[in-house]
């Protein structure tokens, strides 16, 4: 399907990029749509005014992750969704939309910051180290 958005002023575009940026921001966000596709400003607004966050041109790599993770498949129609497919997660964070407080997760990622590469490389190895000292641990009991 190809579209066009034509706007009728300039108040009119801010408003819908606003709207696309970040669907809710202080109710509650008990429902997450995370969709690799772009979603239009119609249902966009519809998601927003039922409090339901949609996350919108997710990368597949991360899409990935989260099926790795949440042991749970990608929902591609509607039809299939059952109550038993839905997950549960206690928080999300905006910025960088963390998912956290998933019941049994199977998979984690740390992020790393440093001021300079060799920094971020002492860190890395450092936090090698300590994960092989936990195999090596685990692995003599």
């Amino acid at each position: 399907v190809n579209g066009s958005f034509f706007y009728k002023n300039a108040e009119e575009c801010d408003r819908l990029v606003a709207s696309e940026h970040c669907s809710d921001d202080n109710k509650n966000k008990s429902f997450v749509i995370i969709n690799q596709k772009g979603i239009d400003s119609l249902s966009f607004n519809v998601l927003t005014k039922d409090e339901i966050l949609a996350l919108r041109r997710a990368k597949h790599r991360n899409m990935e992750r989260l099926t790795l993770t949440y042991d749970d498949g990608a929902m591609n129609l509607l039809e299939y969704l059952t109550k038993e497919y839905l997950g549960f997660a206690e928080d999300s964070e905006e910025k960088f939309s963390f998912v956290e407080g998933y019941k049994n997760p199977k998979s984690v990622t740390i992020l790393l910051k440093g001021s300079t590469k060799y920094l971020l490389n002492q860190l890395k190895d450092i936090l090698c180290d300590g994960f092989c000292s936990i195999t090596n641990e685990t692995k003599d009991d």
